[in-house]
């Protein structure tokens, strides 16, 4: 028998960028109190430009003016909001009231959601932010001078989430989104006069909602519903909710799927009105193609549904990716994915009365993209589309007709320094060393009496990542990354300049729903090992990796000592077994340290977003043993670090309670090479933590959530902890601290951090003597 599979794609958010637009962003206000950053420690590569990319977050229109919400990611990320009259060919940008611009922060990000309610000649532009677990709005009665205002009625401190948002006639909004709790994802509604005091409101399902449409009073809101175990064949269904009242009271409505269904796993995404009713789009799993393919429906009101004009097939998957409403035309963006291949780009009209859909002419593009926002300005179709590399590529396609494309290759805004960005320490040759980004492309650095180099380029390719670097004295450099985010390969070099490949088959087959990712690399009795994560079934049977090399290149699979159980929905005799998974028996391996001989790894074993945390013992270092780990009170654990004082082990990770939102930091200990462990909690928040250790003790180091006092917390035994504040240098008024790695060397604890101000930042090293 054949099983479906789950798409990755479908469930896992991509990050998705696209470049300024003409002139500069609007100056958010620095404090006047705020202090200079530090001078440079690494230096930027040389004429390969500055890497500054911009990602849009949003996109809105009444037909006459568009307004953008957008991030400019440099060295450090800032929001900007623009706007256009001329349907997207040129675009300005607004600014923020001086009251605005005082209670800007450090660390604001755009929600990603925008809207416009018409009431008459009037209009209320609105978009949404967060800044300290806290949501605020940006409201404007012209989309160019724009207030700031903290929001009431949605918490995001409770897990209140944020999808989509839209305007309703003669005023008002409403939004989209949900919440987590303990059990199940709640879909969350909420409608709002203003922007800015939202009410929540009932609806009568469970899922999550991830767009929103209005027609008058008439409003369409869509998602999906997981299920938590397979039953009766299905893994996850589409969830379509109407209202009649403007959002007040909702019912839900089957979303019927195509004939060829195989009634397992399907999405809506997407929802807008069109000029006879509401459109919404997703995807759903085919049963004759064995791939995913565009979900339609279409309906003149909120009570019938039907389905429109079916999208042609492409590629072994493929979706909706925007849906966009002209005067009396509808506008599909449709997605498509080939294992080993770009994905691509679809764009298709649909006129009124028309029994199917006309492709448009689409630009040319050599590597994967897909769209980000899209709004019509007139009977122009803006779409915002974003295209892999390193740095990313940032274009605007503006549709006139299907025969006609104008694309803009838009600048990144001035002033702004070249993105450096390190982001990992190793030492090499007895020097200490960095790994990161430097104007989008994946270097290194190394130093000589503290001084670092101009970087080292490593043959990393556009839809590639650089995970990790590592270097011992009889293995060379190694480094892992990832292809199109999803699968893990490594570069093995004896000097650091002279780079081969093990390609992402090694460590599992390339293939339609299958992915593979390293979380760790060490080199233990004169080998390497790597340990993760794969799956043959996207989001399904994530089970454990760990691999050996002698050189780097050729690797060996961990085996796993003893089966447990046997089947699952997708194959009754498969086996759960020490490093194979099942659908919700999950493994993920996410620290390895050498033990004598052996090796001993940490991670979590069931659903990825409700972990149990887990060890592994391998005493030759092949034959891998799953130990169960236990986390006191808290339901939800997971180990991510792994360290050795002497004859002790101890793994730190986080630890949540039922029904909190924030984790609590935690240690597990190990004196006997990982047979049996024992579990201490550290009860209250932190922004973020990190584990090392010398050959005496261990270190935590712990960034309070002021973004600015750290601790370091030491232990001889894992047991107990001594701590103290560590000074930050250059650590003004105004900035904030952000933790990126810290290891032991020449006698001190070297930290790699981050000082950033609203619209700059600095990484450096700090010594910190032991």
């Amino acid at each position: 028998m054949k099983y479906p599979r789950v798409p990755l794609a479908a469930l896992t958010a991509l990050l998705v960028v696209l470049s300024a637009c003409t002139g500069d962003p609007p100056a958010p206000s620095v404090p006047s109190a705020a202090a200079a950053l530090p001078a440079d420690v690494f230096p930027a590569l040389p004429d390969v430009g500055t890497g500054i990319t911009t990602e849009v977050e949003a996109m809105a229109s009444d037909r006459e003016t568009l307004v953008m919400v957008a991030t400019v990611h440099g060295r450090t990320s800032f929001p900007v909001l623009r706007y256009s009259t001329d349907a997207g060919a040129t675009w300005q940008d607004g600014a923020l009231t001086p009251a605005a611009s005082a209670t800007s922060v450090v660390g604001e990000e755009a929600v990603g959601v925008a809207a416009v309610a018409a009431n008459g000649t009037q209009r209320q532009w609105l978009a949404l932010g967060t800044a300290d677990r806290a949501m605020f709005a940006w409201t404007s009665v012209d989309g160019r001078l724009w207030e700031r205002t903290p929001v009431r009625g949605i918490d995001t401190d409770q897990g209140d989430e944020v999808s989509d948002v839209a305007g309703l006639a003669g005023g008002g909004f409403v939004a989209v989104g949900g919440r987590k709790n303990d059990e199940r994802a709640l879909p969350g509604v909420w409608t709002s006069p203003d922007g800015i005091t939202w009410t929540a409101q009932k609806t009568p399902a469970t899922g999550w909602l991830n767009a929103v449409a209005t027609s008058g009073n008439n409003v369409v809101a869509v998602g999906n519903t997981p299920l938590a175990e397979v039953t009766k064949g299905r893994s996850q269904r589409s969830l379509l909710v109407t209202s009649a009242n403007r959002g007040a009271s909702w019912r839900e409505v089957t979303a019927k799927e195509p004939a060829t269904s195989g009634a397992f796993f399907s999405y809506l995404d997407y929802a807008i009105a069109t000029s006879s009713g509401f459109m919404v789009g997703g995807g759903y799993y085919d049963d004759l193609s064995d791939g995913y393919r565009p979900f339609l429906l279409a309906s003149s009101g909120v009570g019938s549904w039907r389905a429109p004009p079916r999208l042609p097939d492409a590629g072994e998957s493929s979706d909706v990716d925007e849906l966009l409403q002209l005067d009396t035309t509808t506008v599909a963006v449709q997605r498509s994915r080939r294992s080993g291949a770009k994905h691509e780009l679809r764009v298709h009209y649909l006129f009124a009365g028309d029994p199917a859909w006309t492709p448009a002419k689409v630009p040319p593009l050599t590597v994967s993209a897909w769209t980000e926002a899209a709004a019509a300005g007139g009977n122009t179709a803006a779409l915002a589309v974003a295209a892999e590399g390193n740095p990313r590529q940032h274009r605007l396609w503006r549709f006139e007709s299907p025969a006609q494309v104008r694309v803009d290759e838009v600048t990144s805004p001035a002033g702004l320094r070249d993105t450096v960005e390190p982001e990992g320490l190793f030492v090499a040759d007895g020097r200490l060393s960095a790994y990161g980004i430097a104007q989008g492309r994946p270097v290194r650095w190394e130093s000589d009496a503290g001084t670092y180099s101009v970087p080292h380029g490593l043959p990393i390719g556009d839809e590639e990542t650089l995970d990790e670097i590592a270097w011992s004295p009889d293995g060379g450099f190694l480094a892992t990354g990832s292809q199109a985010y999803n699968q893990a390969f490594t570069l093995h070099s004896p000097d650091g300049t002279t780079w081969k490949r093990t390609n992402p088959k090694n460590f599992n087959r390339v293939a339609q729903y299958h992915w593979s990712r390293i979380n760790a690399v060490v080199r233990a009795s004169g080998q390497w090992v790597v340990v993760g994560a794969r799956s043959i079934n996207g989001s399904i049977r994530r089970s454990g990796l760990a691999f050996t090399s002698t050189d780097g290149f050729n690797w060996t699979p961990g085996r796993p000592t003893k089966v447990s159980a046997r089947g699952d929905w997708y194959g009754r005799r498969d086996p759960l077994d020490d490093l194979h998974g099942l659908d919700n028996r999950g493994r993920e391996l996410r620290a390895v340290v050498s033990v004598g001989g052996g090796l001993v790894a940490v991670g979590d074993t069931g659903e990825a977003d409700r972990p149990r945390p887990a060890a592994w013992v391998a005493p030759n270092g092949r034959d891998w043993r799953l130990v169960p780990l236990t986390s006191g009170k808290y339901p939800d654990a997971t180990v991510t670090s792994l360290d050795k004082v002497g004859g002790i082990l101890l793994g730190q990770g986080m630890v949540r309670g039922k029904d909190d939102q924030r984790t609590t930091r935690a240690v597990w200990r190990s004196d006997d090479n990982g047979r049996h462990w024992s579990f201490q909690a550290f009860p209250g928040s932190y922004e973020a933590t990190l584990m090392s250790a010398s050959e005496q003790e261990f270190l935590q180091l712990v960034l309070a959530e002021d973004q600015r006092t750290l601790t370091l917390s030491r232990s001889a035994d894992g047991r107990t902890w001594t701590d103290a504040p560590i000074a930050i240098d250059a650590l003004g008024e105004g900035i904030r601290l952000e933790l990126q790695d810290a290891v032991v060397h020449d006698g001190a604890l070297q930290l790699l951090i981050t000082l950033r101000t609203r619209l700059d930042a600095v990484t450096v090293v700090q010594r910190v003597p032991l």
